[in-house]
């Protein structure tokens, strides 16, 4: 028996699938629906779950002993999906190049968890007043990642939302100083075609 292809390309499904960083999923034409307000917008599909089109604003602060704080500022799409109180947005850093990151932030209202896979890959939880752990993968091997969590806010109101949270962070036995990280979104707005 023949293996089961797809009717428009005629491809085996294994051919057909694309692969991204939200895994190797069928992925489908963008669909339209309304959105809050009225407004258009499409809404991007992988496999049967809606990621809503969004723009981001990451800042990150690194403050260490002794220095003036590093400051790390991004603007980037993404992509953002609500699952009753889970919040999950995606995003995609230095894409198409070797440095490519994607990163996938998955949060609830006690907790976030971060998962980053590119040339440094972890899957690390934040939960205020608790320290966790995870394995940080490199090109250079293995090292272990302590981070003990201060506080931690996550808002929503009508198309824009946003995540904060602050946190030490330990490698190996070396401590890396405080970080406070703020997502910021707003759903894109993307008028219907004529």
């Amino acid at each position: 028996m023949a293996a089961p292809t797809r009717k428009r390309t005629g491809q085996p499904f294994s051919q057909s699938r694309v692969p991204s960083f939200w895994g190797d999923f069928f992925i489908s034409r963008p669909r339209w629906q309304s959105g809050r307000a009225g407004v258009k917008i499409q809404v991007l599909r992988k496999g049967a779950v809606d990621l809503i089109p969004v723009q981001l604003y990451i800042e990150s602060t690194i403050h260490r002993e002794g220095e003036e704080p590093e400051v790390i500022r991004q603007q980037l799409s993404g992509g953002l999906q609500f699952n009753d109180e889970e919040w999950i947005i995606r995003y995609t850093e230095n894409a198409g190049t070797a440095d490519e990151v994607r990163t996938s932030v998955k949060s609830f209202p006690d907790r976030i968890t971060v998962v980053r896979q590119g040339p440094v890959s972890y899957r690390q939880t934040y939960r205020p007043g608790e320290t966790t752990q995870s394995i940080v993968h490199t090109p250079a091997g293995k090292t272990e990642m302590d981070v003990s969590t201060l506080k931690y806010l996550r808002e929503r109101a009508g198309q824009e939302g946003r995540i904060q949270f602050s946190f030490l962070l330990n490698m190996g036995a070396q401590d890396l100083g405080s970080y406070q990280l703020i997502i910021q979104w707003t759903e894109a707005k993307i008028n219907e075609p004529a």
